[in-house]
């Protein structure tokens, strides 16, 4: 017998549908699936749109690291059998007849091939210190080589860090090899450099992780994972550049192009992109897969940290309040999950003149006023933005997070006139670049101050693509910070003087 309480609860039972609704819901099941095919079909004929593949997109490499060579593989390894893939790589592209293009990364003599300079800073590196006073990891970002961190390495290397910057599979070499990279892969290579790194320190000496965009990620993942493995050193501090804690949630569908790229007449619907390889040290196309990777690493970190983020070690990041490629939000979000550790954010504001702000679509919100209804916070945050709004000179606005406490200074800066704000790829490089900066070299190919003006649809390069700052003109007190902030790992030296920017 049912208790009283059961008895009053009220009854239901499944009423089955009429007859006819059932065709309707067959029907509407088939025309979503047709819809959703021609909008497939179509995104896929679309793709043919785009430039005709050459022999660096449809390249496989025969000599390139995985995952599953780490066992066998220390630094002295990872460096030959890199070599032996730049010979694949010569034999593979450079030598084929590639015509007479100045800012052909391919064709012989050009402006923009990487073989042409030394060192070829598409190769991992190390940076001996003469007296070394401790060790760094710099891990370069998605789509670049270990170029895109040199500045940084030469300034850890200044601070007597002998510095190791890895190349990531996938990298350096020709675009066509980013397709088969893995996440997996660019751990395994973070791991063979931290161990080479460790080896050279001596006790009590600091070991520093730096990670630009998706390096910022790998370095996050690296010290996720030490805390677990005894064979992982883990680093005493992480520096991160534009870190890629979070993409865009479209890129987990970048696998989608599978189900017919493998058809020859498919095969740029593999691309997200296809255009000239103009950049000696960065690729200018870019497949789909790379970017599911990213999301992949991204989407176990965010489990992991929320889990248990307390054993992380300190860390200072550089973001733009804007950029188009990695999530803002996403890290502050990381930071605010951190313990009180003597973690740092500097966020570069927009250029919040008058006249330029009046242009913008949709300006952040004001980042002082932001930070300051979030107080207390378990980290410092410094925001480097305008003076006023009549004003293009700049001043740092630091708050200590825990004591809700600001400080400001004025920074001896101003923004130019024709930039608006900082970008995702602009933060690692000094102004003084040769590649980057805003000024001609002899010798290199400038698409940092490359400004080209005249009628739409005539250049084989978006004029987005010139358009994208590419230097940091706030470097010098990037380099400045990151000093300040290393000191406490460090012993007392001279100062370290920086180039003038």
């Amino acid at each position: 017998m049912r208790d009283s309480a059961s008895a009053r609860l009220p009854q239901y039972q499944m009423t089955a549908l009429p007859r006819y609704v059932l065709p309707w819901l067959r029907r509407l099941a088939v025309g979503a699936s047709v819809v959703l095919a021609t909008v497939y079909l179509v995104w896929a004929l679309d793709s043919r749109n785009m430039l005709p593949l050459k022999a660096e997109h449809r390249v496989q490499f025969t000599h390139e690291f995985r995952a599953n060579q780490e066992s066998d593989t220390d630094w002295a390894g990872y460096l030959a059998l890199e070599e032996r893939l730049a010979a694949e790589a010569r034999a593979t592209l450079e030598l084929r007849d590639r015509g007479s293009d100045v800012l052909d990364r391919y064709g012989r003599g050009s402006l923009s091939n990487p073989n042409d300079y030394s060192p070829n800073w598409n190769r991992s590196y190390t940076l001996s210190a003469e007296s070394p006073r401790g060790t760094a990891v710099l891990v370069h970002g998605l789509s670049d080589s270990p170029y895109s961190v040199r500045a940084t390495a030469q300034l850890m290397q200044e601070l007597g860090l002998s510095a190791y910057a890895p190349r990531m599979p996938g990298h350096g070499f020709a675009v066509g090899d980013l397709r088969d990279a893995r996440w997996e892969d660019w751990m395994a290579a973070v791991r063979i450099a931290m161990r080479a790194a460790d080896a050279e320190r001596k006790n009590g000496q600091p070991l520093i992780l730096v990670g630009y965009s998706n390096g910022g990620l790998l370095a996050v993942r690296y010290a996720l994972d030490c805390r677990d493995d005894d064979a992982m050193p883990c680093p005493d501090g992480i520096v991160m550049l534009s870190p890629a804690i979070e993409i865009t949630p479209l890129a987990r569908f970048a696998q989608w192009h599978r189900a017919v790229s493998w058809i020859r007449y498919f095969e740029r619907f593999q691309w997200q992109s296809i255009l000239p390889e103009v950049d000696p040290y960065k690729f200018t196309s870019f497949p789909n897969d790379p970017g599911l990777e990213i999301h992949r690493a991204a989407r176990a970190i965010g489990e992991d940290i929320a889990d248990n983020p307390g054993e992380l070690p300190p860390m200072l990041a550089f973001q733009s309040a804007v950029d188009d490629t990695v999530s803002t939000l996403a890290v502050v979000n990381l930071f605010r999950r951190l313990p009180p550790n003597g973690s740092e954010l500097v966020i570069y504001d927009v250029n919040r003149s008058n006249l330029t702000a009046s242009l913008m679509t949709n300006p952040p919100p004001d980042l002082l006023q932001t930070i300051t209804q979030k107080l207390p916070l378990p980290f410092a945050v410094t925001v480097v933005t305008n003076e006023g709004p009549q004003s293009l000179a700049l001043r740092a606005v630091r708050f200590d997070g825990r004591l809700g406490a600001s400080t400001e200074r004025a920074l001896q800066m101003r923004w130019q006139n024709t930039i608006f704000s900082l970008s995702h790829i602009a933060v690692p490089f000094e102004p003084s670049d040769p590649i980057y900066g805003p000024t001609r070299v002899a010798g290199y190919p400038n698409l940092g101050g490359a400004a080209p003006r005249g009628e739409r649809k005539v250049l084989s390069l978006d004029p987005n693509y010139f358009a994208r700052l590419r230097y940091n003109p706030f470097f010098s007190f990037q380099r400045d910070t990151i000093v300040q902030w290393l000191e406490r790992w460090l012993e007392p030296q001279e100062a370290v003087a920086g180039p003038d920017d």
